[in-house]
């Protein structure tokens, strides 16, 4: 029965950071809190596991361990993946660094609507709905064509 509570807790877990993610809620709060969180929530169940076998059965120190590393990867890895159309911007948006040349700042965000509001200023929009709308702002020198400053505006 404990192993069972041991999986649930886990599975729980995992369910509530899918849905934030899906909610957009961690591009907001940022990805390295993700990791700390996934890692903190991987040791306690982890130790749960360990807790709860008494150093007797194995059954609840494998499951503790098994789901712990799951989190634990899935937490780690989370920062990276394209889970939706949104974030896809934003770690488009993300590989555009200062000292890039302006065209391969516009290669990368080829796929995204572009709009100028002055000379030496670049910006790429993304509206994932009527109310959300994320803009990535790149200023950079008309002269050499690098960009000097990036700004991402997330709605």
């Amino acid at each position: 029965m404990r192993e069972a509570k041991l999986v649930a807790a886990g599975v729980l877990l995992l369910a509530g950071g899918y849905l934030l993610e899906s909610g957009g809620v961690f591009l907001y709060s940022g990805y390295e809190l993700v990791r700390i969180g996934a890692i903190a929530a991987a040791l306690a169940v982890t130790l749960w596991g360990f807790l709860i076998s008494r150093g007797i059965r194995r059954a609840p120190m494998i499951l503790g361990l098994v789901v712990g590393c799951l989190m634990a990867a899935l937490g780690w890895q989370l920062g990276s993946a394209r889970t939706s159309a949104r974030k896809g911007f934003y770690l488009d948006a993300l590989r555009v660094k200062e000292g890039m040349s302006l065209k391969e700042a516009q290669q990368i965000m080829a796929a995204y609507r572009p709009f100028s509001i002055e000379p030496g200023d670049e910006s790429f929009c993304y509206r994932s709905d009527p109310q959300t709308e994320d803009v990535l702002v790149i200023q950079y020198d008309p002269a050499t064509g690098k960009i000097v400053k990036t700004d991402l505006s997330l709605d």
